[in-house]
């Protein structure tokens, strides 16, 4: 028989702060920051657990109810897209009232004392209508999810309108605004035109264009400017990280995620069966691994989650039965394997609502 020891004195991995670009201060001195493990939050771990609650999909009367229900749920931060295409539908003219008032959801975040992400876009996909971007870019001639001046001018101008919203709700305020997301899945996904699934299938670009990574960065630089010219100034900013998505920890912190079933891959139509997923394997997340590609060194920045789907029950038209012990096994995966800031995808249901011009 052999004989084991384990020596729990060897230090695996070292601490140590990370990061320090994403960092802020609220009135009260109390500080957000990062090591390369777990976010913290006045000098103490924090475990970050958040649940995805699109706001403009649910009627703001009940608001109120279903936050304090997600809360005593243990959710902590809350996540919502900004989605454009429900905000200026029309050309020029915004809408901010009723159920889609971001300021009076996230007052009633700060009333609840939960945390808040905004997810600005300008493209989210969220298996909304273009990817929430509206109709009427489509008639611009510009290219979106580009550098080009002409799409830069209106998405400056919505950031504009953003930030009138949500002045002084913000960390430094004192309000529960600790981050912001930009654009999604940039040079990963793109999501399809209008109401083209199912006919003709076309997709909106997923921002590549077949230009330079050094591009793609600076997109996202310019998205982080424009948010801070509209007074979004938070502690910290994010983007999405899998399938070659460019976040670099050099301007955002990298989010991450995981679906246990994946209906994308059903436009292939020859594709009858879903696979064995491969999800539920426990993994490493200090190194690369699966759905796991870093561009970056994974012991330098902590490995933290966005989108942990234990499954999509509603993906464009098609329809999945959900086994739901399958998010709780999601999460114990991603949290086994480093993850210090889980993301749960989405933690509240609801529905596009009705257009101006469009049903739908």
């Amino acid at each position: 028989m052999k004989n084991y020891q384990i020596n729990l004195k060897k230090e695996l991995n070292s601490i140590y702060p990370t990061l320090e670009h994403l960092q802020g201060v609220n009135p009260n001195g109390e500080h957000i920051s990062f090591t390369n493990h777990y976010m913290m939050k006045d000098e103490q771990p924090f475990f970050g657990i958040c649940g995805e609650f699109h706001f403009s999909r649910y009627d703001f009367h009940k608001w109120e109810d279903e936050i304090v229900k997600m809360k005593m749920a243990g959710i902590n931060i809350i996540p919502t897209y900004i989605i454009w295409n429900h905000h200026e539908e029309i050309k020029g003219q915004f809408r901010w009232d009723g159920s889609f008032n971001i300021r009076y959801f996230v007052e009633l975040c700060k009333k609840h004392q939960v945390e808040v992400i905004l997810r600005i876009g300008p493209f989210v996909h969220g298996e909304a209508r273009n990817g929430g971007l509206p109709d009427w870019l489509y008639g611009e001639p510009c290219n979106v999810r580009s550098n080009d001046e002409r799409y830069l001018f209106y998405v400056k101008r919505y950031y504009q309108e953003i930030g009138n919203q949500v002045r002084g709700l913000f960390y430094k305020d004192g309000g529960p605004i600790i981050g912001v997301q930009l654009d999604n899945e940039y040079c990963h996904a793109g999501a399809p035109w209008e109401m083209t699934t199912g006919t003709s299938n076309e997709w909106i670009n997923n921002g590549s264009y077949d230009t330079s990574v050094e591009e793609h960065h600076h997109h996202i630089e310019i998205l982080k400017e424009f948010a801070i010219e509209a007074g979004m100034i938070a502690p910290i900013y994010t983007g999405t990280g899998w399938g070659g998505a460019q976040a670099s920890p050099d301007t955002v912190l990298p989010l991450w995620g995981g679906y246990a079933f994946w209906p994308w891959i059903f436009y292939d139509e020859s594709i009858k069966e879903h696979p064995v997923t491969p999800e539920f394997i426990y993994r490493n997340y200090r190194k690369p691994t699966y759905n796991f590609e870093p561009t970056y060194d994974p012991t330098t920045v902590p490995f933290a989650c966005c989108e942990m789907g234990g499954g999509m029950t509603v993906f464009y038209k098609y329809r999945f039965q959900l086994p739901y012990h399958s998010v709780e096994a999601m999460a114990n995966i991603k949290v086994a394997g480093g993850c210090n800031f889980v993301g749960y995808y989405v933690f509240h249901g609801g529905s596009n609502p009705l257009g101006l011009k469009t049903p739908y």
